[in-house]
């Protein structure tokens, strides 16, 4: 009924007050229900553009030890997206950087967050390399080994090419 409050709130367009009681509510909830309300709470402050507060209640989430690793796992990447998002490439590929585990339900989802910043930073090659990795993993969902195809084509370094094709603007090696 708490959370239906919240969510009533925000549909008055009372930002205040929803994002004070998913607050209040977080505070009151054991770990795993805390990180829902927390997570709502941040969508509402992205909405209204309060990024920082926004990404300050994913990193407690992500780093929460008492919290369920598919929650800390999910506001981990939900965070690197919104700062790759903004720009804030290095920050997001911190973020990441090593916590992509085999065996985490968010693994895939972690490796192909971390491809697209290396490829947003700039880093082909790696990019490469990290989408090469996923499409050839069979265990990778298979959407995402499409995905990872399509990007290397449109990226021009499908299959073994360790530099990007030429443009039209470049001349042919």
């Amino acid at each position: 009924a708490a959370f239906a409050m919240a969510e009533g709130l925000l549909a008055a367009e009372d930002r205040a007050g929803a994002i004070e009681r998913f607050s209040v509510l977080a505070e009151s909830q054991d770990a795993n229900a805390a990180a829902l309300s927390r997570f709502r709470e941040a969508d509402v402050r992205f909405l209204f553009d309060d990024k920082s507060a926004a990404l300050s209640l994913l990193d407690g989430i992500a780093g929460a030890g008492d919290v369920d690793p598919i929650f800390r796992d999910f506001a981990l990447i939900t965070a690197a997206q919104h700062r790759l998002d903004g720009g804030d490439v290095p920050a997001a590929l911190d973020s990441l950087e090593g916590r992509a585990e085999p065996g985490s339900a968010m693994h895939y989802s972690e490796r192909e967050t971390f491809a697209l910043g290396k490829l947003e930073g700039g880093a082909l090659p790696e990019a490469a390399e990290l989408l090469r990795q996923l499409q050839a993993d069979t265990t990778t969902p298979d959407d995402m080994r499409r995905r990872a195809g399509e990007l290397l084509d449109a990226i021009g370094m499908d299959n073994d090419a360790s530099e990007p094709f030429p443009t039209s603007n470049e001349a042919a090696p």
